[in-house]
């Protein structure tokens, strides 16, 4: 591949949970921003796509020792890969452009592997040509929604403390005034205050703060039904058969 292709972040434009379809640009569209290989063996191939091939990513993974990006954003004046932050899902699609044979473990066209393999006589491993253009552009909230959800976990741990806090708190509340009351020191240790409380109210105490836990969990579970709909929580990369380039 030549240089990446170009990514407007469109600043002015507000992202949705499901996010808004961006214009392409003629670049866009046409230019062959990876290919991928599929070994033409059943045998050795699990898998075959069948008419058009479809990802999504979110970010611009490296492969192999591949170091310019193939999406290229404008920032600063330099031009860096596109990541999750950008908050943009970027849909490929993949047509099958023709077989080629491995040499050295690049691919070459149909009729140099053939020529190969008369001259040495030795059959050559056959693949399917995949290449992948730009199909649509999502412009989503995917960063905000990262960033409400990590507050949203933050709130429900401090939440979780709290009840257990003050789950403790008022139990040892308790044995200090058995303590006292019976004629006690006014500081006991903590031997004395678990002694007044007995084993099973410790046992209580135990099972109250755990409740407490479970309790913050539960309402993190039932909040994070809605998040698995949500496209920005989605795992998008580049999924990898035979060889890639």
């Amino acid at each position: 591949m030549s240089e990446a292709v170009k990514i407007d972040l469109m600043p002015d434009v507000e992202g949705t949970p499901n996010g808004v379809k961006l214009d392409l640009t003629a670049e866009q569209r046409n230019k062959v921003v990876m290919s991928k290989y599929v070994n033409t063996d059943s045998h050795v191939a699990d898998w075959e796509p069948e008419g058009e091939w479809i990802e999504e990513i979110t970010a611009d993974l490296p492969v192999g020792r591949r170091q310019r990006p193939r999406f290229g954003v404008e920032e600063d004046g330099e031009t860096r890969s596109l990541n999750a932050d950008d908050s943009l899902i970027i849909g490929l699609i993949g047509t099958p452009t023709g077989i080629r044979g491995i040499v050295d473990g690049m691919p070459v066209p149909e009729e140099e592997a053939e020529n190969r393999e008369d001259l040495t006589g030795q059959s050559l491993m056959r693949v399917t040509q995949w290449d992948f253009r730009i199909s649509y552009i999502l412009k989503t909230n995917g960063l905000q929604e990262r960033i409400d959800l990590h507050q949203r976990e933050d709130t429900k741990r401090k939440k979780a403390e709290e009840r257990m806090f003050d789950s403790v708190s008022a139990a040892f509340a308790e044995g200090l005034s058995k303590v006292q009351g019976e004629g006690g020191e006014l500081a006991p240790s903590a031997d004395q205050l678990i002694k007044a409380l007995g084993p099973d109210r410790i046992a209580e105490i135990m099972l109250d703060a755990q409740n407490a836990a479970a309790g913050t969990e539960a309402e993190a579970e039932d909040e994070g039904e809605g998040e698995a709909d949500n496209p920005n929580n989605r795992s998008y990369g580049w999924r990898r058969r035979d060889s890639e380039s």
